[in-house]
Protein backbone atom coordinates (compact mmCIF):
# COMPACT_ATOMS: atom_id res chain seq x y z
CA UNK A 1 0.00 0.00 0.00
CA UNK A 2 1.35 3.56 -0.80
CA UNK A 3 2.01 6.11 1.58
CA UNK A 4 -0.08 9.04 1.18
CA UNK A 5 2.34 11.64 0.42
CA UNK A 6 4.27 11.50 -3.23
CA UNK A 7 4.39 13.05 -6.33
CA UNK A 8 4.47 12.08 -10.24
CA UNK A 9 6.42 9.40 -11.35
CA UNK A 10 8.11 8.97 -15.06
CA UNK A 11 6.08 6.98 -17.28
CA UNK A 12 8.47 3.68 -18.13
CA UNK A 13 7.88 2.88 -13.59
CA UNK A 14 3.72 1.78 -14.19
CA UNK A 15 2.75 -0.97 -12.31
CA UNK A 16 3.93 -4.33 -12.98
CA UNK A 17 7.35 -2.62 -15.21
CA UNK A 18 10.35 -5.17 -14.27
CA UNK A 19 13.95 -3.33 -13.63
CA UNK A 20 16.30 -6.18 -14.22
CA UNK A 21 19.66 -5.96 -12.43
CA UNK A 22 22.95 -6.62 -12.76
CA UNK A 23 24.85 -8.44 -10.45
CA UNK A 24 27.47 -5.76 -8.55
CA UNK A 25 26.08 -3.12 -10.83
CA UNK A 26 24.38 -0.41 -7.80
CA UNK A 27 21.30 1.49 -8.54
CA UNK A 28 20.52 4.94 -6.86
CA UNK A 29 16.88 6.07 -6.44
CA UNK A 30 15.82 9.51 -5.53
CA UNK A 31 14.81 13.25 -6.71
CA UNK A 32 18.14 14.30 -7.72
CA UNK A 33 18.07 13.74 -11.63
CA UNK A 34 21.35 11.96 -11.89
CA UNK A 35 19.85 9.07 -9.98
CA UNK A 36 19.40 5.91 -11.51
CA UNK A 37 15.84 5.66 -10.87
CA UNK A 38 14.21 9.55 -10.79
CA UNK A 39 11.07 10.12 -8.13
CA UNK A 40 10.06 13.38 -8.30
CA UNK A 41 8.28 13.05 -5.03
CA UNK A 42 9.56 15.82 -2.24
CA UNK A 43 9.29 12.88 0.85
CA UNK A 44 12.32 11.41 -0.53
CA UNK A 45 15.47 12.26 -0.62
CA UNK A 46 17.88 13.60 -3.00
CA UNK A 47 19.80 10.54 -3.13
CA UNK A 48 17.69 8.25 -0.59
CA UNK A 49 17.92 4.75 -1.26
CA UNK A 50 20.68 2.44 -3.27
CA UNK A 51 20.04 -1.55 -4.24
CA UNK A 52 22.65 -3.63 -5.20
CA UNK A 53 22.19 -7.87 -6.01
CA UNK A 54 24.89 -9.82 -4.61
CA UNK A 55 23.68 -13.54 -5.62
CA UNK A 56 20.39 -13.88 -4.58
CA UNK A 57 20.23 -11.10 -2.32
CA UNK A 58 19.43 -7.37 -2.51
CA UNK A 59 20.83 -5.55 -0.21
CA UNK A 60 18.92 -2.08 0.27
CA UNK A 61 20.65 1.11 1.64
CA UNK A 62 18.97 4.14 2.85
CA UNK A 63 21.33 6.61 2.12
CA UNK A 64 19.03 9.11 4.24
CA UNK A 65 17.79 12.57 3.29
CA UNK A 66 14.76 11.57 4.08
CA UNK A 67 11.84 9.44 6.11
CA UNK A 68 10.87 7.50 2.99
CA UNK A 69 12.52 4.34 2.61
CA UNK A 70 10.58 1.05 3.71
CA UNK A 71 10.89 -2.48 3.54
CA UNK A 72 8.40 -4.65 3.98
CA UNK A 73 6.20 -1.96 5.19
CA UNK A 74 8.50 -0.93 8.12
CA UNK A 75 10.83 2.31 8.05
CA UNK A 76 14.54 1.49 8.04
CA UNK A 77 17.50 3.40 8.31
CA UNK A 78 20.78 0.89 7.30
CA UNK A 79 20.76 -1.58 5.42
CA UNK A 80 18.81 -4.49 5.14
CA UNK A 81 19.08 -7.49 2.54
CA UNK A 82 16.29 -8.85 0.86
CA UNK A 83 15.15 -12.47 -0.21
CA UNK A 84 12.93 -13.30 -3.15
CA UNK A 85 9.47 -11.87 -2.72
CA UNK A 86 11.09 -9.24 0.17
CA UNK A 87 9.29 -5.61 -0.99
CA UNK A 88 10.66 -1.82 -0.72
CA UNK A 89 9.26 0.92 -1.13
CA UNK A 90 10.18 4.72 -1.75
CA UNK A 91 8.94 8.11 -1.83
CA UNK A 92 5.42 6.86 -1.32
CA UNK A 93 4.90 6.09 -4.79
CA UNK A 94 7.08 3.25 -5.51
CA UNK A 95 6.93 -0.29 -4.65
CA UNK A 96 9.16 -2.68 -5.63
CA UNK A 97 9.23 -6.50 -5.36
CA UNK A 98 12.16 -8.79 -5.89
CA UNK A 99 11.48 -11.57 -8.10
CA UNK A 100 13.59 -14.12 -10.85
CA UNK A 101 12.34 -12.89 -14.63
CA UNK A 102 12.79 -15.71 -16.96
Amino acid sequence: MARPFGGPVEPQFSPGTTWPLEPGKRLVMGRAKDCTIFVDSMIAGRHQMAVTLEGDLLIVENLGGGSSAFVDGKYFDDRVRLTHGGQFELGGVLVFQLRRVG
